[in-house]
């Protein structure tokens, strides 16, 4: 396709961030501005 975009994955089987690397999860993890609880 040729199309350049963001792709979001969601999901039980997605983790929440690095364990232990608070600095990496909050460059690396975003808030779901869609979910319930952010």
């Amino acid at each position: 396709m040729g199309a350049t975009g963001v792709m979001w994955a969601g999901g039980r089987g997605v983790s929440r961030g690095y364990i232990g690397l608070d600095e990496k999860t909050a460059e690396r993890y975003k808030p779901d501005p869609f979910a319930n609880d952010g």
